[in-house]
This record gives C-alpha cells, structure tokens and sequence, in this order.
C-alpha cells in the first residue's frame, strides 16, 4: 500500500516522507519507488526530528499497528491523517481510544479507496 501512496504523491509532485520499521521492507520500497524510506518507526522519526515538520500523514501499516500509529500521531499533535482500512483490529478497539480521537474526528479519515473506482 505504501508504494501505491508513494506513487500518487510523486504524480501530484508532493514532498513526502516514508517511515517504514524494518530495513527489509524499507529496501524493497526503495528498490521499487526510488525513495529511501526513514527507517526506525513513527516514534523513532518524531522524536529524533521535530514533529512540527509533518503535517499530514498517510497510516499504511499492518492492521495489528493501526491504532498505535493513530495514538502516536495524535499524541504528537500531528491531526491530518488519513488512515486505512479498517482502522482498527475491531469496533471495540477503535472505541477504547474514542476520547482520545473524537476531537480531532474531522481531521482523521478512513481510507476505503476501492469504493470510488471505476473502469474507464
């Protein structure tokens, strides 16, 4: 999904940062897009660079992480997010966090691409 997004945001001549975990995955994202993602995690790249830089972001993990990656941005007050789907493992687990997203719900979108394509 990430390669996908990484392609989009080149075609809108869009700067961006990938943030990937591990430095297999990071290598393939690179050896297919051309980008070198930062390699370490969300927190890893928030903390070690100012979290003021970033201000919107694509979540484009596994579902397990989702709703951590949520948490952590939110927490570091970057509120543009768009976030795939499902958002989260269950219904209960996106509500555990309900007080913490609900003021931001405006900001914090689902991504259900699929719903808007068509064939030409």
């Amino acid at each position: 999904m990430a390669i996908s997004n990484a392609k989009v945001l080149k075609d809108l001549n869009t700067n961006f940062t990938v943030v990937g975990r591990g430095n297999a995955s990071a290598e393939i994202f690179f050896n297919i897009t051309g980008f070198r993602p930062f390699v370490g995690g969300i927190e890893k790249i928030l903390i070690e660079n100012n979290s003021a830089l970033f201000t919107h972001t694509i979540i484009a993990t596994g579902i397990d992480s989702l709703i951590s990656c949520l948490k952590t941005l939110v927490n570091h007050s970057i509120l543009n997010i768009l976030i795939k789907k499902p958002a989260a493992l269950s219904i209960d687990e996106l509500n555990a966090f309900k007080d913490v997203f609900m003021p931001y719900f405006k900001n914090i979108l689902v991504a259900y691409n699929r719903r808007f394509y068509r064939r030409l």
